[in-house]
């Protein structure tokens, strides 16, 4: 039940200090630990835990400082969580990632026995899951953000019973650090081919270092398939501009046509 803002953390060479907002949004209060922690994907793509941090990885964690490391937050209330960077003096130029990380803590009534529909004798036992949260902290020292293009479109069905369709868009990152894009699907009418209409949106955008390709599936709304029949979808990526504390290096928009068959 909590709610981070922003949902990654960038420290540019003009950036020492940042802050990230932890909100409730439940009905009880919530106590939870702040600690930091590294990720790398495994050979299926999915985040997991390293179980011995590179040198490099300890390296990152040793600049970062943040407070509290602890706290309980009301319902309806949010926390404050400062962030400072200090970076060792011959720091060679280059983007360096660890992980900010929210762990719950276990109320006194969780995993507690508790009587089963009134009935004598019979127990049930009520657990809550507690799962913990993690955003991105980026540094990037010395360099400026990558850039994303896309690269590749098709159409797909997805929802439930595949009832609506999506545009599943490849990008690919240049340069040296992660980039940070938000993208606009249009479908220019085989018809009416200078007539765009927007039909999907997605921002926020991200392709993280060392990933060089990453696919986005964009839902399409209020369009059917025969509509797009004949006609152009154009994906157009622009810089985010959101993106706390980065700088980015891209400044142009990126299109990418794609005829509908």
């Amino acid at each position: 039940m909590l709610l981070i803002n922003p949902t990654r953390v960038i420290f540019s060479d003009t950036t020492r200090a940042m802050e990230v907002h932890v909100g409730n949004v439940g009905k009880e209060p919530v106590a939870y630990t702040i600690d930091l922690v590294s990720m790398r994907r495994d050979k299926n793509g999915n985040l997991r835990e390293v179980e011995q941090d590179s040198e490099e990885e300890r390296l990152v964690k040793e600049m970062i400082r943040f407070a509290p490391r602890r706290a309980t937050i009301e319902s309806g209330k949010r926390q404050v969580v400062k962030l400072m960077l200090r970076k060792p003096g011959d720091l060679a130029p280059g983007e360096y990632q660890t992980r900010l990380r929210f762990t719950p803590q276990a109320s006194k009534q969780d995993g507690q026995t508790t009587p089963a529909g009134g009935s004598v004798g019979k127990t049930s036992i009520q657990l809550d899951v507690l799962v913990a949260s993690t955003i991105p902290i980026i540094i990037q020292h010395g360099i400026t953000g990558g850039e994303a293009s896309p690269v590749a479109l098709t159409v797909k069905n997805h929802g439930q019973g595949g009832s609506e369709l999506a545009a599943e868009v490849k990008f690919s990152r240049s340069g040296v650090g992660s980039a940070f894009v938000d993208a606009t699907v249009s479908l220019l009418p085989a018809a009416a081919p200078h007539e765009a209409q927007i039909v999907g949106q997605a921002t926020g955008i991200a392709l993280y270092t060392p990933d060089k390709e990453q696919s986005v599936l964009i839902p399409i709304k209020g369009i059917k398939r025969a509509a797009l029949a004949g006609g152009t979808l154009r994906v157009s990526v622009r810089p985010q501009c959101s993106v706390q504390g980065g700088r980015g290096r891209q400044t142009a928009v990126k299109i990418l046509d794609v005829p509908v068959r």
